[in-house]
């Protein structure tokens, strides 16, 4: 008599084997929309200054090694794109002139891409050291630059303008720990005074004294406020850059500030100014380009205006999967 008790052991541990395998199936599902944070509901928000991220809060920044060394940071935009600044992938060419294009007699570029395959692009992390079994490794398959990218020196800091570039990998699938932010629409333009969120490891931080800070532990994020155009070329750390002349105006590039020294560093070069919409979901706004003298309140750094760039990013990521927004109806404003 004890075969129906067996019978009904069997069929109870089935039924428990086959209810955790759907729920394991649920939960890897793959996400619907873009831009969508992971933050941790238990964390009480900082009222000012950089905090860690919870562990892949957004999904969609990606580490880029040249060499084997951290260069940069990127943001994933879709299945095999991420988008990152252009001076992250180029190197200047030997002998040539660091002269803004419009002065130096020339509309030759002075730069060049750097080989793809010299990239490596990791995502899915969050500690700046991750394991390897965390993480997805790609080499980069192709580079593409925005053609009217330039790089020059003005009283021996090194500008850029039009700084925006595409790295091109094998597709990702797309899971909950890797998946793309919303690039913004057309004519979005962001609040004068607007709060947005920069995310890092803060690789490129200095301090007072000039000297390279490690690299956060984990990924960091900061609150930052977008000041006026007009009120940053006032102020008296970016005045003498902002300047038709070398192609810096409005529409290339964005200014923003922190409350507290650092908050402008926890972005790395390359990485993401976010804005969070209505919807509960990130829009990609800008790519940090430049920065003034970090280690000081209050002064600006400078981000790629990617709505600028938009009909270049389109029309190199076509043939990719894109994910859409949870509210695609048109808008001016992030």
């Amino acid at each position: 008599m004890w075969f129906p008790c067996c019978y009904l052991v069997l069929l109870i541990t089935l039924i428990n084997v086959s209810l955790s395998f759907t729920a394991e199936k649920e939960s890897e599902d793959p996400p619907r929309y873009c831009g969508i944070a992971r933050p941790n509901p238990t964390v009480k928000k900082k009222a000012k200054g950089a905090e860690e991220t919870a562990p892949h809060e957004f999904p969609w920044i990606v580490k880029i090694y040249h060499n084997k060394t951290f260069k940069c940071a990127g943001s994933l935009i879709s299945d095999e794109y991420i988008l990152t600044a252009a001076s992250c992938v180029t190197s200047l060419k030997p002998g040539a002139s660091t002269k803004p294009v419009r002065l130096r007699g020339s509309n030759l570029r002075n730069t060049e891409k750097r080989p793809p395959t010299e990239f490596v692009l990791e995502f899915g992390a969050h500690a700046f050291k991750e394991t390897y079994e965390n993480i997805v490794r790609r080499f980069g398959v192709e580079v593409l630059l925005y053609p009217n990218y330039d790089t020059f020196d003005i009283q021996k800091t090194v500008m850029q303008t039009n700084d925006i570039a595409l790295i091109r990998v094998k597709p990702i699938v797309f899971n909950k720990k890797m998946y793309p932010i919303c690039l913004p629409k057309p004519k979005a333009k962001i609040r004068e005074h607007s709060n947005l969120l920069i995310s890092g490891w803060s690789s490129r931080v200095y301090d007072l004294l000039k000297k390279p800070l490690d690299p956060s532990k984990n990924l960091m994020k900061s609150e930052v406020t977008k000041i006026s155009f007009p009120s940053c070329k006032k102020h008296e750390k970016a005045s003498m850059f902002l300047d038709p002349l070398y192609q810096l105006t409005k529409n290339e590039v964005f200014c923003l500030t922190g409350k507290n020294n650092f908050d402008g560093c926890t972005s790395d070069y390359g990485g993401p100014a976010m804005v969070k919409s209505s919807g509960d979901y990130y829009h990609l706004a800008g790519i940090a380009s430049w920065r003034s003298n970090c280690a000081t309140n209050g002064n600006p750094s400078f981000y790629a205006q990617v709505t600028k760039f938009l009909d270049f990013i389109l029309a190199s990521t076509k043939n990719s999967k894109f994910l859409p927004s949870k509210d695609d109806r048109s808008r001016n404003e992030f």
